[in-house]
């Protein structure tokens, strides 16, 4: 899937309108390229037009024909000939010197942007040396495993190298208690008034798992996040993101999406997996919204899937906070 074609990046604007002349320390060396141009080449080739003017000696003649007009003028137009030569001579040699002052600024003085780190969602920035934005697209866009804002970047990048779901949820049951962690610092910087109360339920959730109650805690999570999906899509586009078929690609709505709501939202789309009792599917070992709702089972409510869940309304809660905040 190429996440590029919508031109969508949200990092764009990051950075705001500036001079760049002055932010990248260029100015001084531009006036010192003007100097260089007025001393070098506009007051050189100036004299030596004024001087070769004084030498000549044209008076008003009556020219008889062409001929003799070309003889007369043919002073002139050496003259000039010489002076252009002189300036494209010093003008190819400033541009030469114009472009090595600038090479030079461009290593040394231009601060390194690394885009890839842009790109990154916060708990991975650190990490950008270690894992791309492609790689963790690639990463959200098979499991419904987020990775906005949760987990911490170590085990974020345990969990994007995993070679398998097997592995994915054995580092789910490693790092339970360090992920429940990351998970309470982001609630606790959810303050947007619009989320309280479903920041409210999460932390109950959370403290049922601390308690050792992850069952309870993965039924109120579970319930907890259809009614924030259902907050961003009351409509009908909410079964595109709670409709996700076996085996095909994600839906217009989240292509469109930029690459920090991609992050948020295709964990999201692929906790929604298909799943139908009646037609015999088996209840699924992993996370499932909807076999959690419709088939309650010791098979599908687990430690593992109940820390998954929380990460799930985690990520989403701390999305609506930025997103509200920078509404207001």
């Amino acid at each position: 899937m190429d996440y590029w074609k919508s031109g969508k990046f949200p990092y764009i604007g990051l950075v705001g309108d500036f001079d760049w002349q002055e932010r990248f320390g260029i100015t001084d060396s531009l006036e010192g390229f003007r100097d260089h141009y007025r001393v070098n080449v506009e007051f050189p080739w100036a004299k030596d037009i004024a001087d070769k003017a004084r030498n000549l000696t044209v008076s008003q003649p009556v020219f008889p024909n062409l001929a003799e007009s070309f003889l007369v003028t043919s002073g002139v137009q050496e003259s000039l000939k010489h002076a252009f030569e002189v300036f494209q001579d010093e003008r190819e040699q400033l541009f030469r010197s114009a472009q090595e002052n600038l090479d030079y600024a461009l290593r040394h003085i231009v601060p390194p942007i690394d885009f890839g780190r842009l790109l990154l969602p916060p708990n991975l920035r650190d990490y950008s040396d270690e894992v791309s934005p492609a790689e963790v697209l690639d990463f959200v866009e098979g499991e419904a495993i987020p990775m906005y804002l949760v987990p911490r970047g170590r085990t974020a990048i345990r969990l994007i190298h995993a070679e398998t779901r097997s592995e994915r949820r054995a580092i789910l049951g490693d790092r339970y208690t360090t992920i429940i962690d990351d998970c309470a610092d982001v609630l606790e910087a959810c303050e947007h008034k619009i989320i309280r109360s479903e920041v409210e339920f999460a932390v109950e959730a959370l403290e049922a798992m601390r308690a050792g109650y992850n069952r309870t805690a993965q039924g109120m999570l579970t319930v907890l996040l259809d009614s924030i999906v259902g907050s961003f899509y009351p409509g009908k586009e909410k079964r595109t993101i709670t409709n996700r078929k076996k085996e095909h690609d994600p839906p217009e709505l989240l292509l469109e999406m930029s690459i920090r709501e991609s992050l948020v939202w295709l964990p999201i789309w692929n906790a929604h997996e298909a799943f139908w009792p009646y037609k015999g599917d088996p209840v699924p070992h992993y996370y499932s919204r909807h076999a959690s709702v419709h088939a309650v089972s010791r098979k599908q409510f687990n430690k593992r899937n109940c820390v998954q869940a929380l990460m799930l309304v985690t990520s989403l809660l701390g999305y609506a906070n930025h997103l509200a905040c920078s509404l207001d």
